[in-house]
């Protein structure tokens, strides 16, 4: 299943692709025209324009975005010389942490940077060299500020291991990253602030030693990468600090997933040492097949023992989607509301619109429906949260059920003694008779 985030992302370039280029109708549509997304629309865009939008999408270019960065690392490893070794583990790494299944927008930021590492490669010109970078971090910048964070502190990390860290350097780099902004912006960079601020009110966005933590129990093969590194790295001091640039402004921000951003410094790492030499003894091999062996519980063994356990709940599901794509067929005016899990099948409809939990916060008149506007949801439990969330107006409605409710997927946190929320699928509409 999709969570909210991939369609969320996926909404914006899709409104792009249908011409209103300042909404994001499915999931925004109460912002009315916005600017904060415009360069986010236009990166990603050219991938979904070509390609039938189903439920299958957004997963195929998840996997598009894993095999570019595994490419690109490639490349990085081949022009440093660096054993193919590391390439499998940094692939494996990915394949193992279930931060890289998010269908969040950092790992097509982190091909971004890799594209700025790549150019400090290759292009040999230096002046040339910078402006692309700074281009290229300007449109990370403007995508998720987080990821402007990390394109610029790998550009400081790149001007030191070159020797061309002066002020000169910071100075040039500072300007041309401040002539792209507003030109990308098209000089709406107080929208892009103001609007950022506005979706984020209310987020605990602060130091929180946990997220590490976290991230590294559910990405174990990075952590082992990061040990031997600096165990074997004859410049271990370098690459302690290199590694803790990264970590310190991540820990400030409250979110585990923001660590995902690791894979670069560790990339940079590897690319400048003398890693091909390190010799894999008990202790590194041993280290690295217990991460990858427990990576792979949570990433693969758990979820697929999940569905053959429980085969009906995945025949729900895909029945569902059935439902919802056939419905969406026949219904092009009427509004039709869902969750993210079941949006793909109509994402792409102009009358389509996103419910989530907390709908309400961000428009205060609430959901509004009209005539023959619906809602669609999978989880009973989301009756109450969509009642909550509609217009004040609304008095009466009805629920239909449509597929009954089975049970849920057993989970890993209670040793398969409980389940999570069951699965079926209702419509919920306004009563006009």
């Amino acid at each position: 299943m999709p969570n909210t985030d991939g369609p969320w992302t996926l909404s914006l370039v899709l409104s792009y692709l249908n011409h209103h280029y300042d909404y994001s109708l499915f999931a925004q549509s109460y912002d009315g025209p916005i600017f904060k997304w415009h360069v986010e629309q236009i990166v990603l865009s050219p991938f979904f324009k070509y390609i039938t939008i189903n439920r299958y999408s957004i997963f195929i270019f998840h996997l598009f975005i894993f095999l570019l960065n595994c490419f690109l690392t490639g490349v990085i490893f081949k022009k440093t010389n660096t054993s193919n070794v590391y390439f499998f583990l940094m692939a494996g790494a990915q394949i193992t942490s279930i931060y890289f299944y998010g269908l969040r927008i950092e790992p097509v930021l982190i091909t971004l940077v890799l594209s700025m590492i790549l150019m400090d490669l290759t292009i040999q010109n230096f002046q040339l060299k910078l402006v692309f970078q700074s281009i290229l971090t300007s449109i990370i910048g403007l995508i998720h500020p987080v990821g402007g964070i990390v394109a610029i502190l790998t550009m400081i990390i790149l001007f030191i291991i070159n020797g061309s860290f002066n002020v000169r350097n910071i100075l040039a780099y500072s300007f041309i990253c401040l002539v792209c902004v507003l030109f990308l912006s098209e000089f709406s960079l107080k929208e892009y602030i103001l609007y950022y601020l506005k979706h984020n009110q209310g987020d605990d966005h602060s130091f929180n030693l946990n997220t590490i933590f976290k991230y590294f129990l559910f990405s174990p093969v990075f952590l082992s990468l990061i040990i031997i590194l600096l165990k074997s790295d004859k410049k271990k001091l370098k690459s302690f600090l290199i590694i803790l640039s990264f970590v310190l402004p991540l820990l400030f921000l409250g979110r585990s997933y923001y660590f995902v951003y690791l894979y670069i410094p560790i990339v940079m790492i590897i690319a400048n040492s003398e890693c091909s030499k390190i010799k894999f003894k008990s202790f590194e091999t041993g280290i690295l097949m217990i991460s990858i062996l427990f990576g792979s519980v949570f990433t693969h063994f758990f979820p697929t023992y999940r569905i053959i356990e429980n085969p009906e709940y995945s025949r729900t599901f895909n029945a569902a989607l059935d439902y919802i794509n056939d419905y969406g067929e026949r219904v092009k005016s009427d509004k039709i509301w869902t969750t993210s899990q079941l949006s793909m099948e109509i994402i792409d409809q102009e009358n389509s619109r996103l419910f989530f939990r907390f709908y309400k916060n961000m428009d205060s008149d609430g959901i509004t429906l009209i005539n023959k506007d619906v809602v669609i949801f999978e989880k009973a439990e989301l009756k109450n949260d969509i009642i909550r969330n509609l217009s004040p107006g609304i008095k009466e409605y009805r629920c239909v059920e449509i597929f009954p409710e089975v049970k849920g997927l057993v989970t890993l946190s209670s040793l398969f003694q409980s389940r999570g929320p069951g699965i079926g699928l209702w419509v919920l509409e306004v009563c006009n008779d």
